[in-house]
């Protein structure tokens, strides 16, 4: 239903917001942070 369509596209969100954050953490301290492994 539309409920788990929001869910499916929060869950999205967070996961592409914590791939962004994830990049600039690499760029910024040159190495891979944690959260990355958890969103590969």
């Amino acid at each position: 239903g539309k409920t788990w369509f929001r869910v499916q596209h929060g869950e999205y969100k967070m996961i592409a917001e914590a791939k962004l954050v994830s990049n600039k953490i690499k760029n910024k301290f040159k190495f891979d942070p944690w959260i990355s492994n958890i969103y590969k």
